[in-house]
């Protein structure tokens, strides 16, 4: 079985490190915080529950969907670009399989 064949399939989540997910987290809790009233705020703006608001206000991971993302960027364009868009950096050559990512305007 070549390398190729191993790998065709599967989900590039995968590559993602839990690391990256809190990271990404903390970007989402801080989008929110600078630009909401408080977790309420949020649930009401994005309809989930409040319990999931205040997990995404404290940036305590379950990271939002992409709709709800998407609502972000449709709601406050320059605000979620400054939290929200990361870049991938595989400059590294050590870390080949999962990217390491940082915010465009850190």
């Amino acid at each position: 079985m070549t390398d190729a064949s191993r790998t065709a399939g599967r989900s590039p989540v995968s590559r993602i490190t839990a690391d990256e997910r809190k990271f990404f987290a903390q970007c989402w809790g801080s989008f929110l915080r600078a630009n909401f009233r408080d977790y309420f705020d949020v649930a009401q703006s994005f309809y989930v529950e409040p319990e999931t608001a205040r997990r995404w206000w404290n940036g305590e991971g379950g990271a939002p969907n992409g709709l709800v993302v998407g609502m972000a960027f449709g709601m406050k364009p320059d605000q979620a670009r400054e939290h929200l868009v990361l870049v991938v950096d595989n400059s590294d050559a050590d870390r080949a399989v999962s990217p390491v990512l940082r915010q465009v305007a850190s």
